[in-house]
Formats: structure tokens, sequence, C-alpha cells
């Protein structure tokens, strides 16, 4: 298994893999139907990845300039994001090339609860940094929105772990978001197919415990933080 530095830096193809099967019911693209209206002229999105959001907001808006700190993971994105409103660039989530006020809505998917693992002495201020910028290119009355994980193969949604607890207290108490859990299950045709997919990303670990389950269909929770800037 890679780690995250390394699955981000030189396998796109099997990250984008991976959450190709993830939230096979749409719950992700009905929320944004609800929050993003009306269609907003401009969004920004941080740590896009290959993509997967980004394709959500291409067809919710009228233009989305999303960016990730991996040059490998943007080069994928362009491959299988095809839309004409869509603009990729290469930047950090605390420093994004962007004007003050610019966006009608600021998006981050899975991207800033990262800084838990890669500054584990200095989250806080990595995460404080983020939504910083996500606060700062916001126009006033412009969205935030930043999808976190709350659990992966467990029927009881809730941070995995206690820094992410942590950090999802500092959004509601700090910061002013409020929280909404959305199912985002995984849907393979196998539960071998899902072991073989979701460990190469999670580990061997979480490979048996989908194994064991049975089952095609794998949980996964979502926490969505939003609030107005």
């Amino acid at each position: 298994m890679p780690t995250y530095e390394e699955t981000y830096a030189q396998h796109a193809d099997r990250y984008d893999q991976l959450v190709g099967h993830e939230d096979h019911e749409g719950h992700v693209g009905a929320l944004l139907d609800r929050l993003l209206s009306p269609r907003p002229a401009r969004v920004v999105e941080l740590g896009c990845g290959t993509g997967r959001v980004t394709r959500l907001l291409a067809a919710r808006s009228e233009r989305v300039c999303a960016y990730d700190g991996s040059a490998h993971m943007i080069e994928r994105a362009k491959l299988v994001s095809a839309y004409a409103n869509v603009e990729f660039g290469i930047a950090d989530n605390a420093a994004l090339p962007e004007q003050e006020g610019a966006a009608d809505a600021v998006v981050a998917g899975w991207s800033v609860a990262h800084v838990t693992g890669f500054f584990p002495e200095a989250w806080r201020e990595h995460a404080a940094r983020a939504l910083g910028e996500m606060s700062r290119v916001a126009r006033p009355g412009a969205r935030l929105i930043l999808f976190e994980t709350m659990g992966t193969c467990t029927d009881v949604a809730g941070p995995p772990n206690e820094r992410l607890r942590e950090l999802y207290a500092m959004l509601e108490r700090e910061h002013g978001f409020s929280c909404e859990v959305l199912d985002t299950s995984y849907a393979f045709d196998s539960a071998a197919d899902a072991a073989r997919v979701m460990g190469f990303f999670f580990g061997e670990a979480m490979a048996a415990r989908v194994l064991a389950r049975n089952n095609g269909i794998v949980p996964e929770w979502t926490a969505a933080f939003t609030r107005t800037r």
C-alpha cells in the first residue's frame, strides 16, 4: 500500500478507479444541486485530485477553476474531465492564485483534512491557512463547502480518528460551518473486486474487512461542511 503522498504523486489512475465507484447513488451531486442554486458564475475548487467533484461542479456552474498540489493528479483530471468551462492549475490549498472575492462558491473535496496526517504536530495551523484561503477568495454571500470522510466500511458514521474529530469540531465551533452527513457508499461488481480496488488505497486490513462483508456495496460516509461567506 503506497502512502497518500505516493498515491497522489504516482498513482492517479488507481486513485481515479477507486473514487469512480464512490457515491453510487449520487448524493453529493444532489447536495450540490441544492447548495449551488442559483447557478454560480465562478467556482473555485481546492484539492481537485482527478476531478471527481470537478465534474459535478462543471455541470452546475458557468466556470470552474480547479486546483491541486499534484501535477500528476491534474494531468489525470484533464484526461477525464473534458469540460470546456473548467480551468485546472497547480496550487497548494494555502496559497491559491486567485484574487480576493473572486468566487461565487469555494469547494474542497476530501482535501483539507489531509493536514492532520501530513502535519501531525501543526495541523491546526495548516487547516486554518486553507480555511483562510477559502474565505479570502470567496465573495460576500458565497457558499463554502468542504467534503470529508466520516468512515469507510462501517455501519455507523463518525470521524475515523481523534485528529479528525478535533478538526471537525474546529470547523463547526471556530469557523461557523454546519455539518450534514451523506451516504456516499461504494458500489462494485463483487466483494472481491471491492477488496482489490480499495485495498490499494486503504491497505490490507481494509481489504480484509471488505471481503468479510461479502458484499459489493461498501458503506462510506461523508460529512458535508457548509457555511456562507
